[in-house]
């Protein structure tokens, strides 16, 4: 609502219908199949995978674009030009991070720690690895080293075959591209062990992982400011930014509370592929490419996955944790 208000001015004139899915399928179905449904132009939501699938189908054949404001799968969006997905999805945001890594730290000792007995964790490695390399073969004439692959020795209390890539004379950036909690809590653990010990003490490390890792109760904020853990991820709010501080007031103003995640994640939502509607029609989604928006969690970047498929916004910042503070990169 405080999206539509804000794009009244330039001459945005909707009529907004919201329902409850009751988190439940039987009751999307009723929803789509009301005969109101015909006069849709935009549909946002629902937030649930399992609805959303049920939904993408429709939005595909009454040609509707279906905006997912929570994370989904790619796979929402193959052979479907109608569904636009809001957040960049973690493989997206592993060969950002090793694009960013090759492009910026390329004179570092660079580290890949592997999880080999995850499957889903062995595909993040792989395509770390591959955008990695493909990032260095755009400069030839400079020395780059490839990154070091290792894994977390099973056994012991240190990381002692981590230890055997690190160097004194360099900062060694150890990448965990891992979204399993045990493997991150085992790593952190023995990580800090080693750098408790001699010589390693001495060494000069930063952490590399995956926007999960803010929401795991296992890795202690020493760890994260000790390590300089810098991670990955699809949004961020500046909280000491103007805009987001006058939009906090608005906010309180109109509903008597704070924002939460969802309130900035539904703002840039709303704003963007509204404007995009009042633009340029129910076709707007051709013209991602003049919508650019910086929005309060995340901007705008939206990308085909395939040419036949939907829309992906591949924005994604970098956050380090310094000092007991958050900074984007």
């Amino acid at each position: 609502m405080m999206a539509i208000d804000s794009l009244k001015n330039a001459g945005l004139n909707v009529v907004v219908r919201v329902y409850d899915t009751k988190h439940d399928t039987a009751v999307v179905r009723g929803i789509l199949n009301k005969s109101e449904f015909s006069e849709i132009d935009l549909i946002i939501g629902p937030f649930y995978a399992n609805q959303i699938k049920l939904v993408r189908e429709f939005a595909k054949t009454k040609r509707i674009q279906l905006i997912c404001p929570i994370p989904v799968s790619n796979k929402a969006l193959f052979n479907n030009p109608f569904v636009t997905k809001m957040t960049a999805s973690t493989p997206t945001q592993i060969k950002f991070m090793a694009r960013e890594i090759a492009r910026k730290y390329y004179d570092q000792n660079v580290i890949v720690v592997r999880n080999q007995k995850n499957d889903k964790d062995e595909y993040y490695y792989r395509t770390f690895k591959k955008a990695f390399a493909e990032e260095l073969t755009k400069y030839p004439n400079r020395y780059l080293d490839s990154a070091k692959e290792t894994y977390i020795n099973s056994k012991g209390s240190r990381l002692s075959t981590v230890e055997s890539k690190m160097v004194l004379d360099k900062n060694n950036l150890i990448v965990v591209p891992s979204q399993s909690v045990g493997h991150v809590s085992d790593f952190f653990t023995k990580l800090s062990s080693t750098t408790n010990s001699n010589p390693y003490r001495k060494y000069s490390l930063q952490v590399f992982g995956l926007e999960d890792w803010s929401d795991f109760p296992t890795i202690d904020e020493k760890y994260k400011n000790k390590f300089k853990l810098s991670l990955v991820t699809s949004g961020y709010v500046e909280y000491e930014d103007p805009k987001v501080l006058e939009f906090i007031h608005n906010y309180r103003t109109k509903y008597a509370t704070d924002p939460g995640n969802f309130s900035f994640i539904g703002f840039d939502a709303a704003f963007i592929n509204l404007k995009g509607l009042l633009l340029y029609g129910t076709g707007f989604s051709n013209h991602y490419q003049y919508l650019i928006n910086t929005g309060f969690k995340t901007n705008s970047l939206f990308e085909k996955v395939d040419p036949k498929g939907g829309y992906e916004n591949k924005n994604v910042f970098i956050i380090r944790y310094e000092d007991y503070t958050v900074i984007k990169e």
